[in-house]
């Protein structure tokens, strides 16, 4: 690259003003480069969108939705030094934000695993503590036998107590039903200490998960596997359920006459074994909102290898005549596919506040990873859009999500990360990232004042992108009866505003769609822009023809600031913010529906080529929508 173009001052110059106008199809642009920030001055997108959350408003709404994930941060756990020697081979990752904020994760080292550790950030997840032992693989000396621990998972009660539980298996008596259940732990200080671990379920098993009702009952489901055991059959499995309504100190057990068997809530028939075999396990469990009932979602191995999802009402509490024990069910009233023809297994459910549930799975046929995230809606039906958050899936599995924010999704897998030189074993690690939620904004009505300052916008719902390099931005819209208004900003280690250098400039691409929001095509009520240093530039409308030709746009004004210093890769920069104000007569008026479809493009180029960082599909009837009154 060229030398820097701005030479850096000392910090007795906070600020220096320069004022440019940019006549283009009378677009008037003003900037200001700051050389000491702000503190702040741009805010990560995980702490926007902090208004009022109304419960499942999307559905109220309605429009698309979409997960945008952060490259920025894409994190890999390997090769963790404990007390007890070095981690290579990490798996099952779980987070959970706790109400003190710090973020909690827990694991295990090897796949079937022989010990479970927890991991603390309290930096929301910028830096993680040394890995803390929680179960270590002990001897038993009745049986004669080690104990391994697998499969943890916690849950934060509504009491602030923090729930532990964990599998736990012989290394000999397994198939034998010896050695094996279910453990709990308490813990009162948010996962700093806990209390003794308490066995709340005998027999083979895998994979509890924890939820909790409104009304306090806390509730296990767990892949059961001792009844079949003791039957003689290897290869069944389905889904038990333990409740505890004392906050995990004690649980239900199991059934009147039964000596493994607990309360059971589906299974299905597997292929080619006449019945003898059965299958559903896995299950995670999620209460949704606003009463609407609760769900698991579960891998069902029978004609094809699919994720179901099975469903209760809040009043019937899982309490069905329709499924026993020894029948198979339940029917497709309680039961449904979530991903079509696609392979699935381990899968991981949640839900936003706005409704959106959100499920994660391991896919054998899938050309974009093996680790899917994609969204239904607030009944945890119709699942679409799954793709894999990590840059580089290269066999990820075993997975989880959290809700960290309103709009922030966290998701973890396990993966192979790579090759130990002296034993030529995989490595194991642990993917780490986070997405932001895209969906249907509704803007506020106000007369922004043009400064590039984000404290005078009154909401702050925010479009992401930001999924393929470490530039990123966020965009809100306001209106009033004459302007349309954009603030975009724009995170960037690295600003380029000089064509000259080979580079092409950073900069993002707005689309407006001000017509028919379902379409597949271009027409001239789709417009587009680019917003950039230069200000406005680009201005343009849709033909038949799915292109775009030129457009003028009188009366918009741009400006700008710079966090920052432009051209310079020998530093690190913060960003810059554009905001923008267009008349609606420039873009064919305000919508009578009171609607915009709204898409964005980034382009950032570090010095490798140029990334183009899409946030919807290309076409217009898969792109956002804003609400304009």
């Amino acid at each position: 690259m060229k030398e820097k173009k701005m030479k850096k001052f000392s910090p007795v110059i906070a600020i220096i003003l320069a004022v440019f106008l940019v006549m283009e199809a009378l677009v008037i642009t003003t900037g200001v480069f700051l050389l000491i920030p702000d503190k702040d001055p741009i805010k990560e997108a995980q702490y926007l969108n902090t208004g009022t959350q109304v419960i499942n408003s999307q559905s109220q709404l309605g429009g698309k939705t979409g997960i945008e994930w952060n490259f920025r941060k894409a994190q890999t756990f390997t090769d963790l030094m404990v007390e007890e020697g070095l981690l290579d081979k990490l798996s099952y990752p779980r987070v959970k934000k706790l109400s003190n904020g710090d973020l909690l994760m827990v694991f295990q080292n090897l796949q079937v695993s022989n010990d479970i550790y927890t991991m603390r950030s309290t930096d929301d997840g910028k830096t993680w503590d040394t890995p803390k032992a929680i179960r270590l693989m002990r001897d038993d000396e009745e049986i004669e036998m080690a104990i391994s621990y697998a499969t943890g998972e916690l849950l934060e009660l509504q009491n602030g107590d923090l729930l532990f539980a964990c599998s736990f298996r012989s290394n000999g008596g397994y198939q034998q039903n010896i050695g094996d259940g279910i453990e709990v732990m308490i813990s009162k200080d948010h996962g700093h200490t806990w209390g003794e671990p308490k066995v709340v379920y005998d027999g083979a098993n895998w994979e509890p998960h924890m939820i909790q009702l409104p009304s306090g009952e806390v509730q296990m489901f767990f892949t059961q596997q001792a009844p079949y055991f003791a039957m003689g059959l290897t290869d069944s499995v389905d889904v038990g359920l333990l409740r505890s309504y004392d906050n995990g100190e004690t649980w239900t057990g199991t059934l009147p006459g039964e000596e493994w068997r607990v309360e059971t809530l589906s299974r299905l028939p597997q292929n080619g074994t006449n019945g003898t075999e059965c299958s559903d396990g896995m299950a995670v469990g999620v209460v949704l909102n606003d009463g609407k009932g609760i769900v698991y979602a579960c891998e069902s191995l029978v004609t094809a290898e699919r994720i179901s999802i099975i469903y209760s009402s809040m009043e019937k509490n899982w309490r069905y005549p329709d499924f026993t024990p020894d029948s198979f069910g339940p029917g497709a009233d309680r039961r449904w596919n979530a991903i079509g023809n696609m392979k699935g297994y381990a899968p991981y459910l949640i839900q936003m506040p706005s409704g959106e549930t959100v499920l994660s799975f391991n896919t054998t046929n899938s050309a974009s990873g093996s680790f899917m995230v994609g969204l239904g809606n607030d009944e945890a039906k119709d699942f679409s859009g799954f793709r894999s958050p990590f840059p580089l899936d290269n066999g990820a599995y075993w997975g989880s999500l959290h809700a960290k924010y309103s709009h922030t999704v966290i998701a973890t897998a396990m993966a192979s990360v790579g090759v130990n030189e002296l034993g030529g074993e995989d490595l194991k690690g642990i993917l780490y990232t986070e997405g932001q939620l895209n969906h249907t904004i509704e803007a506020v009505k106000q007369t922004i004042k043009l400064d590039a300052l984000n404290k005078d916008w009154k909401d702050d719902s925010v479009f992401f992108v930001g999924s393929d390099s470490q530039a990123q931005a966020t965009i809100r819209l306001a209106y009033d009866d004459a302007y349309l208004y954009i603030l975009t900003e724009r995170l960037d280690d690295y600003i380029i505003n000089d064509t000259d250098l080979g580079i092409e400039n950073d900069s993002i691409d707005i689309l407006l769609n001000m017509g028919t929001k379902d379409k597949e095509n271009f027409d001239d009520q789709v417009y587009k822009f680019n917003l950039s240093l230069s200000g406005m530039t680009g201005g343009s409308h849709g033909t038949e023809n799915n292109r775009f030709v030129g457009h003028a746009m009188p009366g918009v004004q741009t400006t700008y600031r710079i966090y920052g210093t432009v051209n310079d890769d020998s530093d690190t920069d913060t960003g810059y913010v554009v905001e923008a104000k267009i008349p609606w007569s420039a873009i064919g008026g305000k919508p009578e529906d009171g609607k915009i479809g709204f898409s964005a493009v980034l382009y950032n180029d570090d010095g490798f080529g140029m990334i183009k960082d899409t946030m919807t599909g290309n076409m217009p009837n898969d792109w956002f929508t804003v609400v304009v009154g």
